[in-house]
């Protein structure tokens, strides 16, 4: 698909919200989530239309979680991963 549109004027319209687009090598400010965007957070305020980053902030999360006591509760024994 990138092939197709390389070299034109294109926007992207997609349900996806895991990045696929990106990943692939198109440019983020082409593309439109109509699902939203788990790469952002944003206000609760309706009033703010900045969002965030939150890469960095989430693999902290997911670091406290696994190494965390709880995990030891949960799972078989594997990697603990969300789903």
């Amino acid at each position: 698909m990138k092939k197709i549109v390389e070299g034109k004027d294109y926007f992207v319209l997609t349900t996806n919200v895991g990045h696929q687009f990106q990943k692939a090598g198109f440019e983020k400010e082409r593309l439109f989530y109509t699902q939203g965007d788990f790469g952002l957070f944003q206000s609760t305020r309706p009033t703010v239309a900045k969002t965030y980053d939150n890469q960095e902030i989430v693999e902290k999360m997911l670091e406290a979680f696994i190494t965390s006591p709880i995990c030891k509760h949960y799972g078989d024994g594997g990697a603990v991963t969300f789903g």
